[in-house]
């Protein structure tokens, strides 16, 4: 029994790795910022006119760096931990009893 209870455990903890790569390339097209766009309104007399730079995703998303890191660190901190503690749990000695 405890052989199925392992090999479940590491059945697991791949399922979750390859959930966890499959939801940061999610985050990653919708929020990665990949692409700049300026864009300059005509100026008016001499003076300097003020231009706005914006970043989007691969998705066409406006976004920045910082969105993209608060939502793809946890996800891969979780996914990190559940994995570790699934292997773990596959490599602790049977319970006496």
């Amino acid at each position: 029994m405890r052989a199925r209870e392992t090999q479940s455990n590491a059945s697991l903890a791949r399922l979750v790795a390859g959930c966890g790569a499959f939801v940061a390339v999610v985050v990653t097209v919708l929020l990665a910022p990949l692409v700049t766009a300026s864009a300059c309104p005509a100026m008016t007399g001499g003076g300097s006119g003020e231009c706005t730079t914006t970043s989007f995703s691969l998705a066409g998303l406006a976004t920045d760096l910082w969105r993209w890191l608060g939502v793809v660190l946890p996800v891969v901190a979780v996914t990190t931990g559940a994995t570790i503690w699934l292997r773990r749990l596959e490599r602790r000695p049977a319970s006496a009893g």
